[in-house]
């Protein structure tokens, strides 16, 4: 009986019943970016069936397809974010021939006489090889087994022929590869803006101890190395700029009625903007290795983003509300029209190109009709908040001081233009901030705290 592929589909999907069914009408053929999406809505309204952070991890992990599930299962992955991205990998992998459910590709005489292979399993059957080394191996483990003997090697491994690939295949922008480089070619130019660090005067230079660090303190890797350079210090005594971000509100505004859409994510944006020649020796810091200090700008001091969102504005401000936004090192270029996108598109890359400063190609979005934007989704039909940034609220546990409380509301305060009554719900927790107030968590407090995890 002749029978078109869309009759077979029906007849196995008639054949479906109960979970099977089930999950046919929640997943189906969506991608898993696509099911995240939704996943992350409907669990807002099944308290009772993901309590905790594992059960959401099992259950997002059972609504995936076999391949998937079947790659990352092993792993026993329980934090949402990882979880997600590892699967939206394996399924861009499996998109390209990383993964494929035919036969195996040949292999070369000199990979048949490896002793071990490490690549991506081609198909269910290799992952019981002995020789494939699947999943992964977290530090705990890797260190009981080096103390066994074993042997170890650390590898860092960056593959950039897709990259590259997809550089040379985009519209207009494949004209500028130059804007795109792998690393920053070298030290920034003198620029119209440079980083001013004023201290409060009569300020004198600072010097602090070296100390062997604890154990604990090994943790928190990017604390140390802003205690290292003494920016912790220099920040208390530098007066603070007055320059205004702009509201992340009246950006969104502009872009009402836009329908296409371009990203541009600068490289290390910061380290394109130099430190004021007489301001330099103010960033010295000492190590076991030598005493150093900083040319350009580093992370992490005050005045910092307001100082390069000075040079962005500065350099565009002949297209700012026209047809691009700024915000700090992200640049969103919005039009109606694609003809007037790709005009627009190029003026702003070649400003980039005269200005010398570099974007991350990976990092960049070109062409789309709906695109992620500073933790919210950004479509022609309006805003909404990015479904993966919300997870962070849903799991957030009940806090147990006033750090956390004002950790949380100022997680939920970036979505509060999504929140009616903001305020109003907010208040019990917001009365808990004041510096001479008893902490006292209230059934308000718990009932305010669970009012905007929902919302």
């Amino acid at each position: 009986m002749a029978c078109s592929p869309e009759d077979y589909l029906r007849y196995a999907v008639s054949l479906l019943k109960e979970k099977a069914y089930n999950w046919w009408e929640t997943v189906g053929n969506k991608s898993v970016a696509e099911y995240e999406r939704e996943f992350v809505y409907l669990s807002k309204y099944a308290r009772d069936i993901v309590l905790t952070k594992e059960e959401m991890c099992i259950r997002f992990e059972d609504g995936l397809n076999d391949e998937i599930r079947m790659m990352i299962g092993g792993n026993e992955i329980r934090e949402f974010i990882f979880l997600s991205d590892r699967a939206q990998k394996f399924e861009e992998s499996s998109a390209t021939g990383a993964i494929r459910s035919g036969m195996r590709e040949p292999v070369s005489q000199s990979e048949n006489k490896a002793s071990a292979r490490t690549y991506t399993i081609r198909a269910r059957e290799e992952v019981t090889a002995p020789d494939v080394i699947a999943g992964v191996f977290y530090l705990y483990d890797v260190t009981k087994l080096i103390r066994k003997g074993n042997e170890a090697y650390l590898a860092y491994i960056l593959d950039t022929r897709n990259s590259k690939s997809k550089l040379k295949q985009s519209p207009v922008v494949s004209e500028f590869a130059d804007v795109f480089p792998e690393e920053l070619p070298g030290l920034s130019l003198d620029r119209e803006v440079e980083f001013v660090i004023d201290v409060i005067p009569g300020t004198a230079p600072i010097s602090i101890t070296p100390y062997k660090m604890a154990p604990t303190e090994l943790k928190e890797l990017k604390t140390q190395l802003q205690e290292l350079s003494d920016k912790g210090q220099l920040n208390k005594v530098t007066n603070k700029n007055k320059y205004p971000l702009p509201r992340i509100d009246d950006l969104f505004d502009q872009l009402k009625g836009a329908a296409m859409f371009s990203k541009i994510d600068l490289r290390s944006g910061y380290y394109q903007l130099k430190i004021k020649e007489c301001d330099v020796p103010k960033t010295a810091f000492r190590t076991r290795y030598g005493h150093y200090k900083f040319l350009v700008m580093p992370f992490g001091l005050t005045n910092a983003p307001a100082a390069f969102m000075d040079l962005m504005n500065r350099i565009f401000q002949p297209y700012l509300d026209r047809f691009m936004v700024v915000f700090i090192d992200d640049i969103l270029i919005y039009l109606k029209t694609e003809p007037d996108h790709v005009q627009h598109l190029r003026i702003v890359l070649q400003t980039l190109r005269e200005k010398q400063l570099y974007a991350k190609f990976s990092k960049c979005e070109f062409w789309l009709h709906e695109v992620g934007f500073l933790g919210h989704i950004v479509p022609a039909e309006g805003i909404r908040v990015d479904p993966s940034k919300v997870s962070a609220v849903v799991n957030c546990k009940t806090p147990k001081n006033v750090t956390e409380v004002r950790s949380f509301l100022g997680l939920v305060g970036y979505y509060r233009r999504f929140v009616k009554n903001f305020s109003m719900v907010a208040l019990p927790m917001t009365r808990l901030l004041p510096k001479n107030v008893e902490f006292v968590w209230s059934e308000e407090c718990q009932q305010s705290f669970d009012q905007l995890k929902k919302m």
